[in-house]
Order: C-alpha cells, then sequence, then structure tokens
C-alpha cells in the first residue's frame, strides 16, 4: 500500500509507524524524534522551524519507507 505522507503530517504519527525515517531528521540535524512536541506538530511546521526545505525532506522520507538509500552527503 502506498503511503502518503504530507507536509501536514504529525511528526509523532510519522516516526512512530516508521521509524526508519529517523535517520532522515537525523542527517538534517532535526532533533523531532526525541523531542516532546513532535505530537503536536506537523512534518511542515518542523521544516519552518529547522529552515528545511519541506519538498525535499518528503522526497527523502518517501525514500527511507521505501528502502532506498540516500546518497552519501545528502541533506
Amino acid at each position: 500500500a502506498d503511503v502518503h505522507i504530507s507536509a501536514d503530517t504529525n511528526l509523532e504519527d510519522l516516526l512512530s509507524s516508521h521509524p526508519e525515517v529517523v535517520w532522515v531528521f537525523v542527517r538534517r540535524r532535526m532533533l523531532c524524534f526525541s523531542c516532546e512536541l513532535a505530537k503536536f506538530e506537523s512534518l511542515g511546521g518542523a521544516c519552518r522551524i529547522y529552515g528545511q526545505p519541506t519538498n525535499a525532506l518528503l522526497d527523502e522520507i518517501g525514500a527511507a519507507i521505501r528502502g532506498e538509500t540516500l546518497p552519501t552527503g545528502a541533506r
């Protein structure tokens, strides 16, 4: 089944249902996976807070869920 993840996706829901995406956040130095506020924040909101491009993060999260590896140095 195809998983739909968008800028509106809740961080806690994403991280609990797809723990494999934690490394996407680690690579971007986004500490969402350890933050108590993740239950209240959307993916898009976290991107605004950290100054990260939402579309690129969504692409990387999709790749992680599909089991694809990111090129070394992807940020």
